[in-house]
């Protein structure tokens, strides 16, 4: 299995290498939804029920209730991450190439975003939609501020970073593949920069009152930052 969502009716949506795209209800019945000749690298569930997935040849399908996939794009650079933005704004999607565009949800049309040098390794937006980030693989965070994506103004910081995302209150959190944790206030414009000791961390997640950062390292380590310490000193 390559992903898992809940769609509207608290049915289960999985993904598979084998190509199957398959619905589970919840009594654990499977109902298959469409099987792809090749492997499902990652979809989202966009809007009730409709579905855009991503095969491994870089296509995108928009699978749209019960009717045959349709090909959103017939192939290219494979997708790296697919997000869902704030209010119904998009669907955002960030490719190998370093492309990334925002995909309208209603019309299907997409309109692109400023180009990375680079394979784009995470994505992050902002609870309000007025930010986005990008981890990219050239070991750049790329930040666009502004109302929608389209009116953005786009900077670009330094960071061998892995993993980028946004708290309720618009901090931008990144954890990076040289073990340190960056920190940075958009409307201050401060950094703060924690090295946690490690090697390398891989994942992160915060606690319900986004008080605590929880952070994974290569070796399965469990670290916390506190982030509450972390904001007062990005006000100094």
């Amino acid at each position: 299995m390559t992903q898992l969502a809940f769609v509207s009716d608290a049915d289960v949506v999985t993904s598979g290498k084998d190509g199957r795209l398959v619905r589970w209800s919840i009594a654990g019945e499977p109902r298959e939804l469409h099987r792809f000749e090749r492997p499902i690298e990652t979809f989202r569930v966009v809007r009730g029920d409709t579905i855009v997935a991503a095969t491994h040849d870089g296509a995108l399908w928009l699978i749209d209730h019960g009717r045959p996939p349709r090909a959103l794009r017939t192939g290219g650079a494979q997708v790296t991450r697919m997000l869902v933005l704030p209010g119904d704004a998009g669907l955002w999607i960030a490719y190998a190439s370093g492309d990334s565009e925002i995909l309208d949800t209603r019309s299907w049309r997409a309109t692109a975003l400023p180009r990375a040098a680079d394979a784009i390794r995470d994505i992050a937006a902002a609870a309000d939609g007025r930010m986005l980030a990008m981890a990219v693989n050239d070991n750049t965070i790329h930040l666009g501020v502004g109302r929608t994506p389209a009116e953005m103004t786009w900077k670009r910081f330094a960071a061998r970073v892995r993993r980028v995302a946004f708290t309720q209150d618009g901090l931008l959190v990144s954890i990076c593949t040289d073990g340190t944790v960056w920190l940075y206030s958009p409307a201050r414009r401060t950094w703060v920069c924690v090295p946690t000791g490690t090697a390398e961390l891989t994942q992160m997640v915060f606690d319900d009152t986004e008080t605590t950062l929880f952070m994974f390292d290569v070796s399965g380590h469990l670290l916390s930052l506190d982030l509450a310490a972390a904001r007062r000193a990005l006000e100094v």
